[in-house]
């Protein structure tokens, strides 16, 4: 229906200006859209900043375990002169001499020097223990130790061995058959306190002791994680070794994992552990192993180096803190869908065939 201003113009309704209210929220989303557009063009091109030069950038082979080391480390590290069995040469101190093992890499042999100085400290422990029968049952859990010897041989067999093989005697060696004997995950449950809180209140006559030893229960505990971060750094050389991308992205993860972030995915994590897992492998290892992984590589690479960046930028207190929490969620819940939990996947299903195969399936 027209009209007649005061001014003698008429109007028609349909064609009468829109309210000054509707053109305001219009703009508003206008501008919205191209802010959020904007700042998604600017972040996908700091992505791209960040990660371009991990893409493209020359990195050397990692340096692994094996015979191809032995030349190498020949004048550096003379075999020692002394016989070595698997037996010990007292209660608490397992023979085995550094030197004797001329293939390990330089991070392997670091990680077992560590791990050497740590049964040391252990050893002191145990031997300050005046009650007899407490001292018997700590040296109960030491028993086993020189199956390190086997463990650490193992970069020797991979040339003679299929992988399959080659994986049972990982996982074996580090498990069941391995320094710590068959309850392993069990005490490391306990004493890094990964799983199970130092309450922990289960039948097993080991763990009472360890409440009483509380000092025995400190450095074993200490051993031990020595021990886990050893073979973390085995089995990544061990997926290099075997062109197996999914074993070493899983352990470059858990490393990583454990080291910057352990504060918010393994809040029993103390500090000292922490900087430990730096030790494990470099930055340019775990770039090497996500470029040979093809797209599923290159995602988790541009999260890890989203991630380092704010690392550069944030002391450890802002990193505790809810502000990178939520500007790093994104990205690892990305990686975690597109590169760690098929990896997880494929190890276990590794796994699983290996125990059909073992019980005759």
């Amino acid at each position: 229906m027209k009209g007649i201003t005061m001014d003698g113009t008429k109007t028609d309704p349909d064609t009468a200006p829109l309210p000054v209210r509707r053109k305001g929220i219009r703009s508003l989303l206008f501008w919205g859209v191209c802010a959020g557009g904007g700042g998604l063009f600017l972040f996908l091109m700091f992505l791209l900043a960040v990660t371009l030069p991990n893409l493209y950038r020359d990195l050397p082979t990692p340096q692994i375990s094996g015979p191809q080391q032995i030349a190498r480390n020949a004048s550096e590290y003379p075999p020692s002169n002394t016989q070595t069995t698997d037996a010990s040469t007292s209660e608490t101190v397992a023979t085995l001499n550094l030197n004797d093992f001329p293939h390990l890499s330089p991070t392997l042999r670091s990680l077992t020097q560590a791990w050497l100085d740590q049964c040391t400290e252990t050893d002191l422990v145990v031997s300050a223990i005046t009650d007899a029968d407490l001292r018997a049952q700590a040296l109960e859990f030491l028993k086993h130790r020189g199956k390190m010897r086997l463990f650490l041989n193992l970069p020797l067999e991979w040339e003679n061995l299929t992988y399959e093989e080659s994986f049972k005697r990982l996982f074996q060696l580090s498990h069941n058959k391995g320094p710590y004997g068959r309850n392993y995950l069990e005490l490391q449950a306990y004493l890094l306190q990964d799983w199970l809180p130092k309450q922990y209140a289960g039948g097993d006559e080991r763990i009472v002791f360890l409440k009483k030893c509380a000092d025995f229960s400190d450095a074993f505990g200490k051993e031990m994680f020595r021990f886990s971060i050893l073979e973390n750094r085995m089995r990544f050389e061990f997926g290099i070794e075997s062109r197996h991308w999914n074993q070493t992205i899983w352990c470059c993860y858990t490393a990583n994992s454990l080291s910057h972030y352990g504060y918010l995915t393994h809040p029993h994590q103390d500090e000292w552990q922490r900087k430990q897992w730096d030790e494990v492998n470099t930055w340019d290892e775990e770039s090497y192993c996500l470029r040979q992984m093809g797209w599923r590589g290159l995602v988790y690479l541009t999260d890890r180096s989203y991630q380092r960046a704010l690392d550069n930028q944030m002391d450890e207190k802002l990193r505790r803190g809810f502000l990178y929490k939520t500007l790093t969620a994104p990205g690892i819940f990305v990686a975690l869908r597109t590169t760690i939990r098929p990896s997880i996947q494929e190890i276990d299903n590794e796994f699983t065939q290996l125990q059909q195969r073992a019980n005759g399936h």
